[in-house]
């Protein structure tokens, strides 16, 4: 599951060319366990909350970050901190999966 989801990415992405793409897993069955990408993006960078209320990274991921963490997911706990992928199958328990840095397209911004 995982390795179709890189190639998925790095199909799509086609080193800045973006492409559309889908890709299609067995579908849900009753009685049995579907396969489960957790993350609500395939591509979602960390954010850790702090004891003072503010967050470093994307507060919108703060949830899942610490659910990440909670599944054995080891990080920076820096801005710009790519989550992994969270996935689970066959009933099995989710397991996180670090997407490797060549298949995440960065853009360079920089404010005036």
């Amino acid at each position: 599951m995982f390795d179709a989801i890189c190639n998925h990415i790095k199909y799509a992405t086609n080193k800045g060319n973006i492409r559309s793409a889908i890709t299609i897993f067995p579908q849900r069955t009753d009685g049995l366990h579907d396969f489960r990408i957790w993350n609500n993006q395939l591509i979602m960078y960390a954010g850790y909350k702090q004891e003072d209320g503010s967050v470093i990274g994307d507060p919108a991921n703060a949830d899942f970050t610490e659910l990440c963490q909670k599944l054995g997911w080891k990080s920076s706990g820096k801005n710009w901190d790519i989550l992994p992928l969270v996935l689970s199958a066959n009933g099995h328990d989710p397991q996180v999966f670090d997407l490797p840095d060549d298949l995440v397209l960065r853009v360079p911004i920089a404010h005036p």
